[in-house]
C-alpha cells in the first residue's frame, strides 16, 4: 500500500502519483501547488474508502501567495 496524488485542473487530471511515502506526495503537492495555484490536490491513502475516510485529504482551495 501507499499514498495516491491526484492533481487536477478544470476537471482535467494534470498527473497521478501513488506508491510512495506521504513525505514525497505532499512534497510533489507542494511543488503542483507553486507552479500552478489554481490546481486541486487530493491526497488520500490506497486504501481509503470514497466516504470521507481520515486518511484522505483534499486540498480544493489555493494558498494565498507569500
Amino acid at each position: 500500500m501507499g499514498w495516491h496524488l491526484t492533481v487536477m485542473s478544470h476537471g482535467v487530471v494534470l498527473f497521478t502519483v501513488s506508491n510512495r511515502s506521504r513525505q514525497e506526495v505532499e512534497a510533489l503537492a507542494a511543488e503542483a501547488r507553486r507552479l500552478r495555484p489554481d490546481v486541486k490536490i487530493s491526497i488520500r491513502y490506497r486504501g481509503a474508502t470514497l466516504r470521507k475516510d481520515p486518511r484522505q485529504l483534499e486540498l480544493d482551495v489555493p494558498e494565498p501567495p507569500l
